[in-house]
């Protein structure tokens, strides 16, 4: 629904929204108004013994795995995920997680943020990185190109957000908060 709405003009801007093509043609994206870039991991249960996993997203053609539902990781997960065997996509990060638990998955994809924040949970220690963990893509407070004014609007947030990124508040709350 946020991304309609931006897409229509009927909110001025949509947060932690990656870039697309689609994308780029209704919303701005500027240097500037970056809110977090996620480190991308692929998932398994812990002592699973057949991890084919090498670090590309190539040597798990023919795996199964499980990928949340509407959440983008990369560019390159997007283009190549129906190559994966029986992949099963849910709605909520927690029920991929579990679904991994359980063997009904081999592999998830997820953000290392997302791991280590339900991972804490007692029924979920159980997982472990497959690999190394890779830079994902760029999330933005994107700005609908639809609404008058928001050019503009877009590069004074931007001037803000990066005067903002260098005070110490936002440091303390970027280690407080693992963004």
């Amino acid at each position: 629904r946020a991304i309609d709405s931006s897409y229509k003009g009927s909110v001025d801007a949509i947060s932690y929204i990656t870039e697309g093509n689609e994308r780029r043609t209704n919303l701005i994206f500027i240097p500037g108004n970056e809110l977090h870039t996620d480190r991308i991991c692929v998932f398994m249960r812990k002592g699973y013994a057949n991890n084919k996993y090498n670090g590309t997203v190539d040597s798990l053609f023919g795996e199964k795995v499980g990928i949340a539902k509407d959440y983008f990781l990369t560019q390159e997960i997007e283009q190549k995920k129906n190559k994966f065997n029986l992949m099963e996509i849910t709605t909520v990060g927690a029920q991929l997680y579990a679904m991994l638990e359980a063997g009904r998955v081999d592999y998830v994809f997820g953000s290392e943020y997302n791991l280590r924040r339900i991972s804490s949970k007692e029924t979920l220690k159980n997982m472990q990185s497959a690999g190394p963990c890779k830079t994902g893509e760029k999330r933005y407070l994107g700005f609908s190109k639809k609404k008058p004014g928001n050019e503009a609007l877009a590069k004074q947030f931007a001037e803000a957000m990066v005067k903002w990124k260098k005070k110490s508040e936002f440091k303390k709350l970027k280690t407080k908060f693992e963004i």
